[in-house]
C-alpha cells in the first residue's frame, strides 16, 4: 500500500513440488522402475507444460489425475497416456495452483516408470485426511463460496463481477505469516492465507460466476496471482498485494475491511514495474484499466439500488464505473488521531466500507455507523470503549461486525468481532467462522454458553476441525466440575501434568473411558463418531441415564462397519437423535472423524434431554 506511513510486507510462500528420484526394481510383466516425487517447490517455468498443441491430450491426463486424487485413490494408472516423470510433475504443478479441491494430497508420492521407454504407468498418493473428513471439508468449500458469490448480481458486467470477488476477499481475509496456509478450505475456516489460498479462492469464485481466469506464477518473487478474462483481454489480478496489511516489531496483521485497487485489472506493463520472473499463459496488452481511479479508493466498493459506493478520504463516493469518475455522496470528518502526539493526525482516512440491512456501513476511529442514501441519515451501530486504540478498519459479513484496533496504522492491533444486533458488546460470543445460516450454528451458540465447549481462540470456533479423544472426555469432566481423581496413570501415553491428564484418570476410574490397548489411551487420536457414542454411553450410565432405547442401524448402508463394541452405544445415540446419518446419505458412518461442530451439535442434544437427570 504505497500511500500509507506504515510499512508494506512483500508476501509470499514457495508452494508445490520439486522432484527426488529414489531407485528400486518393481516387479510387473514389463519392466518398472519405481521413483519418488516430492511437491513442495515449483518452478514458473514448469507451469506451462499446458501447451496449445497437447491440450486435448493434457486435459485427459488432468481429468484422469483429478478423478482419483478426489476419490482418493492410493494409486492411479497413467499406462495409456504415455506421460514422463517431467510432464506428471509439470501437470502436477498445475493442478495445485488451478483446482482448489486439491488441498487433501500429501506432498510426496510415488510412481512406477517403464524402463525401456522412460514413461509413467502409474503414480501414488497418499492422503491427509480420511474420505469423510475430505468430503466433509469439500462441502464446506462449496456452501461458503456459494455464498460468497450469492452477493454477485447477474446484471453486472464482468469487471464489475470481478471486482466484487476481488474486493470481498481482500476485506474480509488476511495474509498469514504465521502459518503460511496455502489452502483454499483453510483460507476458508479461518481468514487467514497466503499467495496460493488468495489466487486459488478468486479464480474458483470467478469460475462460479462465469469468468475465465489463470494463475500465474512468479519462481524469483516466491509469489502467484491471477489472470482474468474481461471482454475477451486478460488482465492482471493480484489480491495479495491489494491486501493491505502493517508489518510491525510485534508481527504482521491485516487492516480488515481495507482495499487497495493498485494491482486490479492492470496490464502487463503495468504489472512488470514491480512483479518479476513469471510467465503467463495469455498477454495481458490491453491498458484500458491500468489508470482507473479506482486505484485511488481503500475501502470496498459497494453496490446499492443500482448504484456502487465507496469510502475515500472525504466520506462517501458515488462511483460511476462506465465514467470513473466520483460524486460526493455522504461527507464524514473523522480524523484518526497520532497516538502519542495528541492532536496531531494521520492525513489518511482508515476506514472499511459494507453493507448490512440496504444501508452503508463504515467506521471513524471510535465508532462505527450505518448511513442510508435514501433519506440521508446516519445512526450509530457501535461505539468503541477499547482503551488500547482506535478502529482502523471495519467490515461486514451478514450481521457478523468485525473491527481492527491499533494504537496506530504501524503497529500490531487486534480483531473484535460481534453481532451488529449486540454491537454494544454486551452479546455473546462471535465466533468469524459461524454464520446464522450454518447447521451448527445453534449447537456451537448453545455449547459455548453454556460453556460446553470454547473456540480455539477468541474469534474463531474451528467447526471443521477434528476433536480428539482426550478433547471429549476433558468436556465431560469439565461437566462433572473437575473431581478429584483417586488413582494413578494406567497408560503408557496419558504423561502426568498434560491439560487432559486428570480427565482421562477420571472417566477410566469410572469406566466411561478404555484404552485402545490395555496401556495406550491414544489422546491426541482423532475422535471417531463411533468412540463419541460409545463414551457418551458410559458416561450417560455413570450419570444414572436411562441408556436402554434402541434404533435399528440396519438400514444404513455403512452400518456393518460398526466395532462390535460401539454397536449398542451407537443404537443408543441414533435412538436418542444424539448422532444421526450424514444429509443427503443414507451413512451413519460410524469410523468417520467427529468435527468439533459435530461435537457441539451432539453435547447440545444430549444436555437439552438430559437437563433434569444432568
Amino acid at each position: 500500500m504505497k500511500k500509507r506511513v506504515w510499512n508494506m510486507m512483500t508476501k509470499w510462500t514457495a508452494v508445490l513440488m520439486s522432484v527426488c528420484l529414489l531407485c528400486g526394481v518393481v516387479c510387473s510383466a514389463a519392466p518398472q522402475i519405481e521413483k519418488s516425487g516430492d511437491m513442495r517447490a515449483y518452478k514458473s517455468a514448469e507451469i506451462s507444460f499446458v501447451m496449445a498443441d497437447r491440450a486435448a491430450y493434457n486435459d485427459r491426463v488432468w481429468q484422469a489425475l483429478s478423478k482419483g486424487m478426489k476419490d482418493m485413490e492410493k494409486s492411479i494408472d497413467l499406462s495409456s497416456y504415455s506421460v514422463t516423470a517431467d510432464e506428471l510433475l509439470s501437470l502436477l504443478n498445475r493442478m495445485i495452483v488451478s483446482d482448489p479441491f486439491l488441498f487433501h494430497i500429501k506432498s510426496q508420492y510415488n510412481y512406477n516408470e517403464g524402463v525401456y521407454d522412460g514413461l509413467v504407468k502409474e503414480v501414488f498418493f497418499d492422503y491427509k485426511y480420511s474420505k469423510s473428513a475430505y468430503n466433509s471439508k469439500v462441502a464446506y468449500i462449496e456452501k461458503t463460496a456459494g455464498r460468497i458469490v450469492s452477493g454477485v448480481q447477474p446484471t453486472w458486467s464482468d469487471a464489475e463481477k470481478a471486482l466484487y470477488l476481488h474486493d470481498y476477499i481482500a476485506a474480509n481475509f488476511e495474509y498469514d505469516i504465521v502459518n503460511h496456509s496455502a489452502d483454499v478450505y483453510t483460507f476458508l475456516a479461518e481468514g487467514r492465507g497466503v499467495c496460493q489460498a488468495y489466487l486459488l479462492l478468486y479464480g474458483y469464485l470467478l469460475d462460479l460466476v462465469g469468468i475465465d481466469n489463470s494463475p500465474v506464477i512468479s519462481d524469483r518473487m516466491n509469489h502467484g496471482w491471477n489472470q482474468v478474462r474481461i471482454d475477451g483481454k486478460y488482465y492482471h489480478v493480484d489480491i495479495t498485494w491489494d491486501d493491505p496489511v502493517v508489518d510491525s516489531e510485534l508481527g504482521l496483521a491485516g487492516f480488515t475491511g481495507l482495499v487497495n485497487h493498485d494491482y486490479f485489472l492492470v496490464s502487463d506493463q503495468k504489472i512488470r514495474e514491480d512483479h518479476t520472473g513469471y510467465e503467463t499463459d495469455y498477454t495481458c496488452a490491453s491498458t484500458i484499466y491500468d489508470n482507473r481511479k479506482w486505484s485511488e479508493v481503500e475501502s470496498s466498493f459497494v453496490f446499492l439500488n443500482g448504484k456502487w459506493y465507496c469510502y475515500r478520504t472525504g466520506g462517501i463516493y458515488i462511483y460511476d464505473f462506465a465514467r470513473d469518475a466520483f460524486t460526493m455522496e455522504h461527507t464524514v470528518n473523522d480524523r484518526w488521531e497520532v497516538s502519542d502526539r495528541p492532536g496531531y493526525y494521520y492525513n489518511a482516512s482508515y476506514s472499511g466500507l459494507s453493507l448490512f440491512d440496504d444501508k452503508l456501513v463504515y467506521n471513524g476511529p471510535n465508532a462505527v455507523y450505518s448511513y442510508d442514501p435514501a433519506n440521508k441519515t446516519v445512526r450509530s451501530l457501535y461505539v468503541s470503549n477499547e482503551i488500547e486504540g482506535q478502529i482502523f478498519g471495519s467490515c461486514v459479513d451478514q450481521s457478523k461486525l468485525t473491527c481492527y484496533i491499533s494504537k496506530s496504522p504501524a503497529e500490531y492491533g487486534y480483531l473484535k468481532t460481534m453481532r451488529l444486533e449486540e454491537a454494544d458488546g454486551s452479546g455473546k460470543k462471535v465466533f468469524v467462522d459461524v454464520v446464522a445460516d450454518d447447521w451448527f450454528y445453534s449447537a456451537v451458540d448453545y455449547a459455548v454458553e453454556h460453556k460446553l465447549m470454547s473456540g480455539v481462540s477468541d474469534t474463531r470456533f474451528a467447526p471443521e476441525e477434528d476433536t480428539s479423544r482426550a478433547m471429549l472426555v476433558q468436556v465431560l469432566y469439565n461437566l462433572e466440575g473437575n473431581p478429584p481423581v483417586k488413582i494413578s496413570e494406567p497408560f503408557t501415553d496419558v504423561k502426568p501434568k498434560e491439560w487432559y491428564t486428570q480427565a482421562v484418570l477420571w472417566a477410566y476410574e469410572h469406566h466411561i473411558v478404555s484404552g485402545v490397548s490395555a496401556r495406550e489411551f491414544a489422546p491426541e487420536d482423532n475422535l471417531s463418531r463411533e468412540q463419541f457414542a460409545a463414551i457418551l454411553f458410559r458416561y450417560a450410565a455413570y450419570k444414572g441415564i436411562d441408556t436402554t432405547e434402541r434404533a435399528e442401524l440396519s438400514s444404513y448402508d455403512d452400518a456393518s462397519k460398526t466395532s462390535s463394541y460401539a454397536v449398542n452405544a451407537l443404537s443408543w445415540a441414533r435412538a436418542k437423535r444424539y448422532i444421526t446419518g450424514h444429509a443427503g446419505t443414507n451413512l451413519i458412518d460410524p469410523d468417520g472423524e467427529a468435527s468439533r461442530a459435530q461435537m457441539a451439535s451432539i453435547l447440545m442434544r444430549f444436555a437439552k434431554d438430559n437437563t433434569e437427570a444432568e
